[in-house]
């Protein structure tokens, strides 16, 4: 009979792929289509999470191919997590090192979809708490926030395929076009909804940015700027209307 140890040992191989539900079978004396129900049922429940997690990245590659993808995942990176979407975290970095892959007709604006992808389901799910402008007494950051750059067009390719343009973006492949520029990204949780709401820098939104995240006073701000106190209050204003910013009551 085999130890305790070895038990397990041989149902990690089934669960992974690593031996065949007959061959489990014949070392169990179990029934090889009861096995196999549970190798399927792991492999599954991973594939499915990754389409959910990835659903935007899977549109821009060829049916077969993210098949390929998935299962190599599968085999490369053990699931270390109870938690499915824990399952999925290590799928960019499997992208970034499949990039040699010629036969996967991958580049790097897949590895940064998936970035993108990945951080929405991070701040969807994280406990970081939102205060009201009743609890604040200061200006500050939407503590959710988190940001990212790209050299590729990520931010806009989400939002014109979200509100429908997927034939402009998908066919023509706008989106493969690489910025001389980086562009940076801040995502971060609606304060009403929970959804990720996600901004392109802008002057504006990255001035808002700088002045709350150096604490700098509105008269500091002025001073650096040359601007008018009341126009700097204005595009701080302004840019807390997306979230990214939180004003206390008396602002």
């Amino acid at each position: 009979m085999s130890s305790f140890y070895e038990t397990l040992e041989t149902m990690h191989q089934l669960l992974r792929g690593e031996k065949s539900p007959e061959e489990v079978a014949e070392i169990f004396g179990a029934d090889p289509n009861r096995l196999a129900i549970y190798q399927g049922f792991v492999k599954g429940h991973i594939a499915k999470t990754l389409e959910k997690n990835y659903c935007l990245l899977k549109r821009t590659i060829l049916p077969e191919i993210w098949k390929k993808l998935v299962d190599q995942y599968f085999t490369k990176y053990p699931a270390l997590d109870w938690r499915l979407n824990e399952s999925t975290e290590k799928f960019p970095f499997f992208l970034q090192d499949s990039l040699s892959q010629k036969d996967l007709q991958l580049n790097e604006f897949h590895v940064e979809l998936a970035k993108f992808e990945w951080e929405e389901v991070n701040i969807f799910n994280t406990d970081a708490t939102i205060p009201s402008p009743t609890q604040i007494d200061q200006l500050i950051l939407n503590p959710t926030i988190s940001i990212l750059q790209f050299t590729y067009p990520i931010a806009e390719f989400v939002k014109q395929i979200r509100v429908g343009k997927k034939n402009k973006w998908l066919e023509e492949k706008k989106f493969f076009e690489e910025r001389e520029q980086e562009e940076i990204v801040f995502l971060f949780r609606n304060l009403q909804t929970y959804r990720c709401n996600f901004l392109q820098g802008n002057d504006n939104i990255l001035f808002a940015f700088k002045v709350v995240h150096e604490n700098l006073s509105l008269s500091q701000a002025a001073e650096a700027t040359g601007q008018e106190i009341s126009i700097i209050k204005q595009i701080i204003r302004e840019v807390s209307q997306t979230g990214l910013i939180i004003l206390p009551k008396n602002f």
